[in-house]
C-alpha cells in the first residue's frame, strides 16, 4: 500500500517552516531590499515567490512520497547523526559540482539562468528556481542520500531542514557584514556569486571552493 497522507504531512511542515523563515527574514533583516525589489522589479520579486511555493509544496511532495514510500527506513524514530551529516555531505557535494556544471557548460546554462535573473539576494529567492534546477540541483541530492542511506523521516527531516534554512540564510543581503567561519559558506560569499555569475559554487553549507582552493595549494 502506496502512503500519502505522512509524507504530505512531513513536506508541508517542512516546506511551511521554511516559507515562513525565509518571509520573516525578508520583512525584518533585508527589508530594504524587499523594498528595492517592491518598488523596481516587482514582477520578478512575484514571480520568485510563486517558484518558491511551487518548488516548496508540489515538486517536494511528489518527491518526497515517492522516496517515503520506497528508501526510508519507517521503523525507528531516533535520529541517526551519521546519516544526518551522510546526507549534508552528500547534497553539498552534489549541489557543488551540478552548479559548477550548469555555469561552465554552455548548452545547460537555461536551467540555472532564472535564478541569476535576481542580482540583489534576499532570503526568499533561495528557493526561486526553475523546475528543473529544483529536482535535479535541490532534491536529487537528497534522494541520492536517501537511496544509499537509507535514513529515517525524522534524520532526513532534519537534513532537509538544516539545508533549507541555510539556503534562506546565505541569501540575505543584510548579512553579508556577520562574520562566517571560513570553512563555510556565507551570505558576502553568496551574495558576490549572484552579482558576478561567477567564483563561490558552494551552497549552502560546506566552503567547497575554499577546500579545493586548500588542496590544489598543495599540491
Amino acid at each position: 500500500m502506496i502512503l500519502l497522507y505522512e509524507p504530505i504531512k512531513h513536506v508541508y511542515l517542512l516546506g511551511s517552516i521554511t516559507i515562513i523563515f525565509s518571509h520573516i527574514l525578508d520583512f525584518t533583516i533585508d527589508t530594504e531590499t524587499l523594498k528595492t525589489y517592491l518598488q523596481k522589479k516587482t514582477d520578478l520579486y512575484i514571480s520568485g515567490i510563486r517558484s518558491m511555493y511551487l518548488n516548496l509544496l508540489l515538486v517536494s511532495g511528489i518527491n518526497y512520497t515517492i522516496a517515503y514510500n520506497s528508501f526510508l527506513e519507517l521503523k525507528n524514530n531516533n535520529i541517526n547523526y551519521i546519516n544526518y551529516f551522510g546526507i549534508l555531505l552528500i547534497h553539498n557535494i552534489m549541489y557543488f559540482s551540478m552548479h559548477l556544471m550548469v555555469h561552465k557548460i554552455n548548452s545547460i546554462r537555461f536551467i540555472h539562468e532564472f535564478h541569476h535573473l535576481f542580482k540583489q539576494n534576499i532570503p526568499s529567492i533561495g528557493n526561486s528556481v526553475s523546475y528543473l534546477e529544483f529536482q535535479f540541483m535541490y532534491v536529487l541530492p537528497f534522494l541520492v542520500g536517501m537511496y544509499l542511506l537509507k535514513p529515517n523521516p525524522i534524520t532526513i527531516d532534519c537534513s532537509i531542514l538544516t539545508i533549507s534554512l541555510l539556503n534562506a540564510l546565505i541569501h540575505s543581503s543584510n548579512l553579508k557584514k556577520i562574520y562566517w567561519p571560513s570553512l563555510l559558506v556565507s551570505p558576502n560569499q553568496h551574495s558576490i556569486h549572484h552579482e558576478t555569475y561567477s567564483s563561490n559554487y558552494s551552497a549552502p553549507l560546506i566552503n567547497l571552493d575554499k577546500i579545493m582552493n586548500i588542496i590544489k595549494k598543495h599540491h
